[in-house]
């Protein structure tokens, strides 16, 4: 007589990879957004930047801020310590005047050149508004960052977000991710950094079965 024993493990989730790639944050310094909502930017960022679960050996990630002008805040940097990054987005200087995310994305295109080539390229921007009407389009400045590789992810913050302007900067439309305000942002982080890890293919939990062991006996 054989006995036949079944053993069926219960369902784990693998450990999602760590993400690598060189990321690009780029706040809103404008005068629309008060000193609240700038740190509340900066905050943000740090927070997402960990929640990307990126890799501390292969990964850089640097900070661009804009208003009527863009400065740039931190180069490409490793991220062997956050501790870091984090200080430089602290020490970010508001910059303040009309939102001019056209002169943004001029720079953004250039600190993308400094990204290591045979790394996954992301750029993730902050918007708390429209682009200043005295702005040039953003079809047309949006251009070289469509060419550049990199994957773009628009965050528009506020009650009635231009999704449609903001369209030339993505490849997709749902990339234009929206949060009502600004005190609203470290609520999404969870769901931003998912959409995120998923458009760069690392954001599937894989599971497992062991199977079933077969025992005999006579």
């Amino acid at each position: 007589m054989t006995v036949f024993s079944l053993f069926l493990t219960t369902v784990a989730p693998l450990k999602q990879p760590e993400l690598e790639a060189e990321v690009l944050f780029v706040i809103d310094s404008s005068y629309e957004v008060d000193q609240g909502d700038y740190k509340r930017q900066k905050e943000f960022i740090k927070s997402l930047l960990r929640g990307l679960d990126m890799s501390t050996e292969s990964s850089r990630a640097a900070l661009i801020t804009y208003g009527d002008h863009s400065s740039i805040v931190s180069r490409f940097i490793g991220l062997q310590s956050l501790d870091d990054f984090d200080k430089s987005v602290d020490n970010a200087s508001y910059i303040g005047g009309d939102r001019r995310i056209d002169n943004a994305l001029k720079v953004v295109a250039r600190l993308l050149n400094e990204a290591e080539a045979a790394s996954s390229k992301l750029v993730i921007f902050l918007t708390g508004g429209k682009q200043s009407s005295s702005g040039d389009s953003l079809n047309d400045t949006g251009e070289p960052l469509r060419q550049s590789g990199a994957k773009t992810f628009v965050i528009a913050i506020g009650k009635q977000p231009d999704v449609q302007q903001l369209r030339p900067l993505v490849t997709s439309p749902n990339d234009v991710l929206t949060v009502i305000t600004f005190k609203d942002l470290n609520s999404q982080t969870s769901r931003i950094a998912s959409h995120v890890r998923e458009k760069a293919g690392k954001g599937r939990n894989n599971v497992f079965f062991s199977g079933f062991d077969l025992e005999s006996d006579l």
